[in-house]
């Protein structure tokens, strides 16, 4: 069967539709292998990309790991993935969740990037968390200074955030809150070279928390 260039174009774009499709509903990657780390439950799920509480092997200890989802591959999302793992690299603060390592997870059909970082045990968002143990004023206080100490941090690294929410500010069993999800930061050092540039008219962020 011959098919006319821009029939054999729309076919293409078909199959490559129906793959992604197929890949967006595939199991969950709990129980397979990402690089040194084996998952073990999803964490959280959203538009770009998954949270997996993972362990990694060598040296054994409880991860999270953070991988693209197959669908939203787009140069732009891929620069702004390996990006947020270049900024965490920039932060060492015990109010900021530390990356471990980053890499290029292959399971045969395609191939996607991840980075594994600090896992914060039984995290809740901040609000929940002050809400659930009855925080009292100074205490509610004390997250907010040690939050304000993780975010002056990063502005210190010229890494400023720019998506500052409670499901951004997680606490966990240690009560150390911890800022995550650096996906729409910005490091200042980079505006000049345009590494990651936000698009004219782009809102950046969640609009209730502006």
């Amino acid at each position: 069967l011959r098919l006319r260039p821009p029939r054999r174009a729309q076919l293409r774009q078909l199959c490559r539709r129906l793959v992604l499709a197929r890949l967006r509903q595939r199991p969950q990657l709990v129980g397979q292998r990402v690089g040194r780390f084996t998952i073990n439950g999803l964490i959280a799920s959203g538009s770009m990309g998954a949270v997996y509480e993972a362990e990694q092997d060598e040296p054994r200890r409880a991860v999270a790991v953070k991988v693209l989802r197959a669908g939203a591959m787009s140069p732009r999302a891929l620069r702004r993935f390996r990006y947020e793992a270049e900024v965490l690299g920039l932060l060492r603060h015990p109010g900021v969740a530390q990356i471990y390592e980053a890499g290029t997870h292959s399971d045969g059909a395609l191939s996607a990037p991840y980075f594994a970082m600090e896992l914060v045990p039984e995290a809740r968002p901040v609000t929940r968390y002050a809400r659930e143990e009855g925080l009292l004023l100074d205490a509610r206080l004390g997250l907010f200074i040690k939050i304000c100490g993780a975010v002056h941090h990063g502005h210190q690294k010229g890494v400023i955030h720019r998506d500052l929410k409670p499901a951004n500010l997680l606490v966990g069993t240690s009560g150390q809150p911890k800022v995550i999800d650096f996906g729409v930061a910005r490091a200042v050092e980079d505006d000049a070279s345009g590494t990651v540039a936000t698009l004219g008219g782009q809102l950046v962020g969640t609009l209730q928390y502006m």
